[in-house]
Protein backbone atom coordinates (compact mmCIF):
# COMPACT_ATOMS: atom_id res chain seq x y z
CA UNK A 1 0.00 0.00 0.00
CA UNK A 2 2.70 2.37 0.83
CA UNK A 3 4.49 1.84 -2.86
CA UNK A 4 0.80 2.67 -4.28
CA UNK A 5 1.36 6.12 -2.23
CA UNK A 6 4.64 6.96 -3.03
CA UNK A 7 3.71 6.48 -7.16
CA UNK A 8 0.56 8.22 -6.65
CA UNK A 9 2.23 11.87 -4.74
CA UNK A 10 5.08 11.23 -7.83
CA UNK A 11 2.88 11.70 -9.99
CA UNK A 12 0.80 13.91 -8.82
CA UNK A 13 4.15 16.22 -7.74
CA UNK A 14 5.42 15.75 -11.96
CA UNK A 15 1.86 16.89 -13.22
CA UNK A 16 1.87 20.16 -11.42
CA UNK A 17 5.33 21.07 -12.26
CA UNK A 18 4.30 20.20 -15.85
CA UNK A 19 1.20 22.34 -15.34
CA UNK A 20 3.55 25.44 -13.97
CA UNK A 21 5.78 25.44 -17.28
CA UNK A 22 2.89 24.99 -19.54
CA UNK A 23 3.18 28.57 -21.66
CA UNK A 24 0.88 31.08 -21.90
CA UNK A 25 -0.46 33.32 -25.07
CA UNK A 26 -1.51 36.66 -25.11
CA UNK A 27 -1.87 39.52 -27.34
CA UNK A 28 -1.14 43.32 -27.22
CA UNK A 29 1.00 46.73 -28.11
CA UNK A 30 4.47 47.52 -26.60
CA UNK A 31 3.98 50.58 -24.89
CA UNK A 32 7.85 50.90 -24.17
CA UNK A 33 11.24 48.77 -23.89
CA UNK A 34 12.89 48.57 -20.46
CA UNK A 35 13.85 52.44 -19.43
CA UNK A 36 17.34 51.27 -18.54
CA UNK A 37 19.49 50.88 -21.75
CA UNK A 38 21.35 47.91 -20.97
CA UNK A 39 17.81 46.45 -20.63
CA UNK A 40 16.10 47.23 -23.45
CA UNK A 41 17.07 44.59 -25.66
CA UNK A 42 16.39 42.43 -22.48
CA UNK A 43 13.10 43.11 -21.57
CA UNK A 44 9.53 44.66 -23.56
CA UNK A 45 6.27 45.98 -21.99
CA UNK A 46 3.08 44.68 -23.61
CA UNK A 47 -0.42 46.30 -23.03
CA UNK A 48 -2.92 44.23 -23.67
CA UNK A 49 -6.65 44.87 -24.48
CA UNK A 50 -7.71 44.64 -21.37
CA UNK A 51 -5.43 47.23 -20.38
CA UNK A 52 -3.16 44.82 -18.46
CA UNK A 53 0.75 45.39 -18.57
CA UNK A 54 2.91 42.31 -18.59
CA UNK A 55 7.00 43.04 -18.47
CA UNK A 56 8.22 40.24 -20.98
CA UNK A 57 11.64 39.03 -21.03
CA UNK A 58 12.81 37.94 -24.59
CA UNK A 59 16.67 37.81 -24.43
CA UNK A 60 16.12 33.74 -24.91
CA UNK A 61 12.89 34.23 -27.08
CA UNK A 62 12.32 33.61 -30.62
CA UNK A 63 11.60 36.90 -32.39
CA UNK A 64 9.85 36.55 -35.90
CA UNK A 65 7.38 38.50 -38.10
CA UNK A 66 3.75 37.84 -38.94
CA UNK A 67 3.18 36.91 -42.89
CA UNK A 68 0.91 40.06 -42.71
CA UNK A 69 3.77 42.36 -42.30
CA UNK A 70 4.81 43.73 -45.66
CA UNK A 71 8.34 42.93 -46.51
CA UNK A 72 9.30 46.42 -46.71
CA UNK A 73 8.55 47.05 -43.66
CA UNK A 74 10.79 44.09 -42.08
CA UNK A 75 14.30 44.93 -40.94
CA UNK A 76 16.73 42.56 -41.27
CA UNK A 77 16.52 41.56 -36.89
CA UNK A 78 13.19 41.18 -36.05
CA UNK A 79 14.04 42.53 -32.90
CA UNK A 80 14.90 46.06 -34.57
CA UNK A 81 10.60 46.27 -34.62
CA UNK A 82 10.61 45.54 -30.98
CA UNK A 83 9.78 49.55 -30.25
CA UNK A 84 6.86 51.51 -29.00
CA UNK A 85 3.56 50.94 -30.64
CA UNK A 86 4.73 47.52 -32.20
CA UNK A 87 1.68 44.81 -32.26
CA UNK A 88 3.07 41.49 -30.79
CA UNK A 89 1.80 37.57 -29.73
CA UNK A 90 3.47 36.68 -27.08
CA UNK A 91 3.96 32.62 -26.22
CA UNK A 92 5.93 32.77 -22.92
CA UNK A 93 5.86 31.24 -19.60
CA UNK A 94 5.19 32.66 -16.17
CA UNK A 95 7.64 32.29 -13.65
CA UNK A 96 7.12 32.00 -9.66
CA UNK A 97 7.50 35.56 -9.05
CA UNK A 98 4.78 36.41 -11.95
CA UNK A 99 7.20 37.51 -14.65
CA UNK A 100 6.68 35.97 -18.21
CA UNK A 101 10.07 34.15 -20.08
CA UNK A 102 8.63 34.95 -24.01
CA UNK A 103 9.75 32.03 -26.24
CA UNK A 104 8.04 33.20 -29.02
CA UNK A 105 7.53 36.91 -29.75
CA UNK A 106 5.24 37.56 -33.29
CA UNK A 107 5.38 40.78 -35.14
CA UNK A 108 1.56 41.51 -35.64
CA UNK A 109 2.33 45.27 -37.06
CA UNK A 110 5.15 47.03 -36.86
CA UNK A 111 5.12 50.22 -35.15
CA UNK A 112 4.07 53.22 -36.68
CA UNK A 113 6.90 55.37 -38.52
CA UNK A 114 6.76 58.74 -36.38
CA UNK A 115 7.46 62.14 -38.11
CA UNK A 116 8.57 65.37 -36.79
CA UNK A 117 5.69 68.04 -37.77
CA UNK A 118 8.37 70.58 -37.76
CA UNK A 119 10.66 69.33 -40.27
CA UNK A 120 11.11 70.93 -43.26
CA UNK A 121 9.40 73.98 -41.65
CA UNK A 122 12.77 75.95 -41.02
Amino acid sequence: MNLRWTAFAAILLLCAFAAAATPGEFRGHIISSAPDALDSTSYIYVQGQNHRIRKVAIQKAEVVYASEVPVPERKLHPTASLVEGADVRVTAVQGTNGSWQAKRVEILHTAPVKTDARSGKI
